[in-house]
């Protein structure tokens, strides 16, 4: 249990330090996606690591950058999300919960950003 919540602390101290991020681009959907390669560990439901998604023109009332907690699932190519924190488009933090917010799960297809950010963490988290 208590690694666990080590494992949180980690991954909150990561998205508030900054860290080193590596961008993988946007999408079909003009989401771009980022990883903080500082956050990349085994976990005990499976791999995980800090993912930023970033809006370029964000609907209102939504947030231009948001970062998760996310959890790998690497054969079946699915992450699990917790929400951590939004950010404005000038990187300050306008919402954050501590313990995160259950988020939708994602697939994570082979040649897409969210999939080679996959196959990245899969890679680090079992090397």
């Amino acid at each position: 249990m208590l690694t666990i919540f080590a494992m949180a602390a980690a991954l909150a101290t990561a998205a508030q330090n900054g860290g080193e991020w590596q961008d993988f681009g946007a999408g079909p959907d003009g989401v771009r996606v980022r990883v903080n390669l500082d956050s990349i560990a085994p976990g005990t439901q499976g791999p995980e690591a800090m993912v930023r998604l970033s809006h370029a023109r964000p609907a209102a009332g939504q947030a231009a950058q948001s970062d998760y907690r996310s959890i790998f699932d690497c054969s079946a190519r699915t992450v699990a999300r917790l929400r951590m924190v939004d950010l404005d488009a000038n990187g300050a933090v306008t919402w954050r919960d501590e313990n995160g917010q259950q988020a939708t799960p994602l697939n994570a297809p082979a040649g897409t950003p969210l999939g080679q950010v996959l196959d990245l963490v899969c890679e680090t988290a079992a090397g």
